[in-house]
């Protein structure tokens, strides 16, 4: 952007004009009302907690909104009856949005956001387990958070090693990794009745599992 004004020899008042002329002119000319699949993504910036609500047209690769903060005001679609699917993460001010302004959109939670979430769970059952332990002072999890967050034959021999050897122990967060890796046989379901009896079997497993520091702050439901 800096080259192209000293090109055109603009000042940055100028510069910001015509962009700003130029979305104004972009928003009177999209069609609203051809819109049926819409993603929400919350977008962090700065240091600290930042954040800014991305609404984007699925379909045709383009950004409808951009909204400061993450809240369910920012993610208002109550305009937008015509949409039939929103998709985003487990954040619950998105999917009260939703719920609330188009409660005829099917919500949809994309794998990349549950892979996140659950390995965030996984790694806050480590992270209380490693605190309980310490208080014994005993060392078992410190140090080795990589090795939940990935699948063994991911790992090399020697990090494969030290992985089993944990296994073996028995500790809550190998329980909290089995579930997390669970999961994935989800996405080989290839019938919604099929999906549904495999997710029932497992939350019914991680909720009665208990894991504590799971459920801290965390959207997952371990």
């Amino acid at each position: 952007l800096e080259q192209a004004r000293l090109l055109l020899r603009l000042s940055w008042k100028s510069v910001h004009r015509i962009i700003d002329e130029a979305v104004e002119r972009g928003l009177v000319k999209r069609d609203m009302e051809q819109i049926r699949l819409i993603c929400m993504d919350e977008k962090s910036f700065r240091r600290g907690h930042d954040y800014i609500t991305v609404m984007t047209d699925m379909e045709q690769s383009r950004v409808l909104e951009v909204s400061p903060g993450r809240t369910e005001e920012s993610t208002d679609v109550s305009q937008r009856k015509q949409v039939e699917a929103v998709a985003m993460d487990m954040w619950v001010p998105f999917r009260k949005s939703v719920t609330k302004h188009a409660p005829q959109a099917d919500i949809v939670h994309d794998r990349v956001h549950l892979v996140k979430d659950l390995n965030e769970a996984v790694d806050k059952v480590r992270r209380t387990e490693h605190r309980a332990l310490l208080k014994e002072e005993i060392e078992t999890l410190k140090g080795p958070k990589q090795l939940w967050l990935f699948h063994p034959e991911n790992l090399n021999d020697i990090r494969q090693i030290e992985f089993k050897r944990l296994w073996q122990m028995e500790l809550k967060t190998s329980r909290a990794w089995a579930m997390k890796e669970q999961v994935s046989w989800f996405w080989n379901c290839r019938y919604a009745g099929s999906a549904k009896r495999f997710f029932d079997k497992w939350y019914d497993w991680a909720i009665r599992s208990r894991l504590e520091g799971a459920s801290e702050k965390s959207r997952s439901p371990i």
